[in-house]
């Protein structure tokens, strides 16, 4: 039967300064502009680091045989410009995902993962002129302060998302001959 491996032969990939960081076997970190594939799964997870909790979405790509799993932090820039493009995405078609970070005219880093889909970058389907059904955001005082408050937004992405992969899955008739 020769070797194999029991991962599945998935690429696992996070975000790190606006790249694509696949972790080696000996701790090194490889840093990648884009990814390539046809979207197969999604799949959301709450996770801690550091005693930080927050919630990813997991997605994986296949290209080639190859899979690779992309986990983008639902709290992000990544995850905002991600699911904005992909809204206007033929989810049935490869697309390719670029990561990006800069540094915005506040000093802090601005993060967003533009989708390319034949050769075209797609445009955001929900803007601040254009917000269609995305629930605004709501100011609230958090410790004395106005903060706004995108509980409603990510509720509405994680909903869309669902939707999307469900969407695209082939429906079995129960009856089937096998």
């Amino acid at each position: 039967m020769g070797l194999s491996n029991t991962s599945g032969g998935i690429t696992y990939l996070n975000l790190k300064e606006g790249k694509f960081a696949r972790k080696s076997a000996n701790g090194d970190i490889e840093l990648f502009d884009a990814v390539d594939g046809k979207i197969t799964s999604i799949e959301f997870q709450d996770d801690e680091y550091n005693g930080t909790k927050f919630r990813k979405l997991k997605i994986v790509l296949e290209d080639e045989g190859q899979k690779y799993l992309v986990q983008v932090r639902t709290d992000s820039g990544y995850y905002r410009g991600l699911t904005n493009s992909i809204a206007n995405a033929d989810i049935s078609q490869p697309v390719k995902l670029i990561a990006n970070s800069k540094i915005g005219d506040n000093g802090k880093p601005q993060t967003t993962i533009f989708v390319n889909q034949n050769g075209k970058a797609l445009k955001w389907k929900w803007t601040k002129d254009w917000p269609g059904e995305l629930p605004e955001l709501e100011k609230v005082k958090v410790k004395g302060q106005m903060v706004y408050d995108n509980s409603k937004q990510l509720e509405f992405f994680e909903k869309f998302w669902t939707k999307l992969v469900q969407s695209e899955k082939p429906t079995v008739e129960e009856d089937a001959p096998f």
